[in-house]
């Protein structure tokens, strides 16, 4: 099981995930979520800015190595592994939706998911404290590029809602999301380092 923070505005939710690893978190208190439904400051790798639409999910998954046997080195690989579990629930949510075959959802290594070549998540890995690592991840599910600042409009990204027409349940994509993604942290799905 996990435990949730949600909070409506944080600069970052990773940045909120290194604030509480380097004050209080316990090994016990995770795997932990922090969730925010507008962050400030939210970027993807080499620190480009990712907008948080409203309703969309954004978000951070703070989880112990050693509890999943998992080494700081293995982490890069397993930003495609992330990014599979979600394209994954992509493709459902269009199938529910409708869309069954209409639109092709990748995986863009290393860490993003597209539909139709466009980009719907981003995923930024950092390990700021041995042993531990933070998985951040934004999801285009319920905003719309109709309200993106001009610098994202242009740039070849959609969501769920632009591809559906109408809003999906953002609490059960997140959550089966985060049961898949542990059920892969169980299963050992990274490569041990040579």
């Amino acid at each position: 099981m996990y435990n949730v923070l949600h909070f409506e505005t944080l600069g970052s939710t990773n940045d909120k995930g290194k604030e509480l690893l380097s004050d209080s978190l316990t090994r016990t208190s995770l795997p932990l979520v922090i969730r925010a439904n507008h962050q400030t400051a939210g970027r993807g790798r080499n620190n480009k800015r990712w907008w948080t639409g409203p309703g969309m999910l954004a978000f951070s998954v703070v989880v112990d190595l050693e509890a999943y046997g998992l080494e700081r080195q293995t982490l890069p690989a397993f930003s495609p592994v992330i990014a599979e579990v979600v394209a994954g629930l992509i493709r459902e949510t269009l199938d529910t939706q409708g869309f069954r075959g209409k639109y092709e959802t990748t995986v863009h290594e290393p860490n993003d998911v597209h539909v139709d070549g466009k980009k719907i998540t981003g995923i930024l890995i950092e390990s700021p404290r041995p042993g531990f690592a933070i998985f951040g991840i934004g999801i285009n599910t319920n905003n719309s590029m109709r309200d993106a600042p001009e610098e994202f409009y242009r740039a070849p990204f959609t969501t769920l809602y632009d591809l559906c027409g109408r809003p999906v349940d953002n609490e059960r994509f997140l959550h089966t999301f985060l049961d898949r993604l542990l059920e892969r942290l169980r299963e050992g799905s990274t490569p041990k380092p040579g």
